[in-house]
């Protein structure tokens, strides 16, 4: 009645957003569709630089983005700081959501202004759905535009293992650009499986970040299970860091006996007998 009345279809609610955004934020399909064919302008954004079509993909209104896609909303729009693709996969929408975008053009390999990819971000939410449908849209498993991790990186760190085993059939290399190992990673977080998956993968066993080893880094945390995988796949078990020493001698600084236990029966070098004794006091 009021924009029969000649009310402004693009006016402003609270001083800041659009009628239009409000509706979109709210999931009201039915006035979406009043304000777009009372002149609405489909890509408007509020003070806070975000448009209607942002927050109904955020906010996971499948007929809403529908309704503003077909009234020229542009899909690829950056608002705020991400097109509504980037979004839709960091609120976990549903696949359906990101099919539908993608099908309107998205951009599967746009980078936000936190320097992340949407397939950077479902892999780091362990999304395993959302993965598989932007490798099937052509998504870069290795984004050089990224200045962030890698892709993978971020799904070891995710602990996805499902996810890692997707990445690495699709492509992605084992090597990280920015220089983490990805295997020490794991290592670190005690994940069994990811480690298996890392070194079937061609992860070198004994490569060196920070002076470490995946051997120390597992030592270090007590994870029996990572040093017994490790040490069976042939891990340099008396590997020397000039700051942190052999993996034997990190597991008894930090107290991990059960894994001094593995070490020493597997053969580990012991100076002086010290860390025998210590397990055995």
């Amino acid at each position: 009645m009021l924009l029969e009345a000649g009310a402004d279809p693009n006016g402003s609610v609270y001083g800041y957003m659009t009628l239009l955004v409000r509706a979109s934020l709210l999931g009201d399909n039915e006035a979406v569709q009043i304000l777009l064919n009372a002149g609405a302008d489909a890509n408007a954004v509020g003070s806070s630089d975000e448009s209607a079509l942002l927050h109904a993909a955020r906010n996971g209104h499948e007929d809403v983005v529908k309704s503003l896609l077909s009234a020229g909303a542009d899909v690829n729009a950056v608002s705020s700081r991400c097109t509504p693709l980037q979004e839709a996969v960091e609120c976990y929408c549903s696949t359906e959501m990101l099919q539908v975008l993608l099908s309107a053009g998205a951009d599967v390999n746009a980078v936000s202004l936190s320097r992340r990819t949407p397939l950077q971000v479902a892999s780091r939410h362990a999304w395993p759905e959302g993965v598989e449908i932007l490798l099937n849209a052509g998504a870069d498993v290795d984004p050089k535009e990224s200045d962030r991790t890698t892709v993978l990186h971020e799904a070891v760190d995710s602990g996805s293992v499902e996810v890692v085993k997707m990445l690495l059939s699709a492509g992605a290399d084992i090597l990280d650009f920015r220089h983490w190992n990805l295997l020490h990673l794991a290592s670190r977080a005690g994940q069994g499986e990811m480690v298996e998956v890392l070194l079937d993968a061609g992860a070198d066993i004994n490569a060196m970040e920070s002076s470490r080893t995946a051997l120390h880094e597992a030592a270090m945390v007590g994870s029996t299970e990572v040093v017994e995988i490790l040490l069976n796949t042939g891990a340099d078990i008396n590997a020397v860091s000039g700051v942190f020493g052999t993996p034997l001698e990190r597991a008894s600084r930090f107290g991990n006996w059960e894994v001094v236990e593995v070490l020493l029966n597997a053969g580990a070098i012991d100076e002086g007998g010290k860390a025998r004794q210590a397990l055995e006091t």
